[in-house]
């Protein structure tokens, strides 16, 4: 198992369109990616779950990966929490 940690650093947090991204990389990931939030662990492929968290620009994340190719998972997961994601502003 692998555990470490993010820091969100898009400027509005993570809203829905980059918590639909992360829902859709986790929903096929193998093996199944968990944020530790408050030592609970937390389905990072569910919208509500992530979206609950109301994470924040500097904000610390937590999440463990567990199985195979589990390496390129975590790092893979951490390079998506820490996106700047760029929309366009409505």
């Amino acid at each position: 198992m692998i555990e470490s940690t993010a820091c969100i650093q898009n400027d509005q947090g993570i809203h829905c369109r980059p918590t639909a991204l992360i829902v859709k990389y986790c929903s096929k990931a193998v093996p199944k990616i968990k944020l530790v939030v408050d030592e609970e662990a937390i389905d990072s492929a569910s919208f509500l779950a992530v979206m609950s968290l109301g994470l924040m620009k500097g904000d610390e994340v937590a999440f463990c990966v567990d199985g195979e190719n589990e390496e390129q998972i975590a790092k893979e997961f951490k390079e998506l929490l820490e996106t700047e994601f760029d929309f366009p502003q409505n």
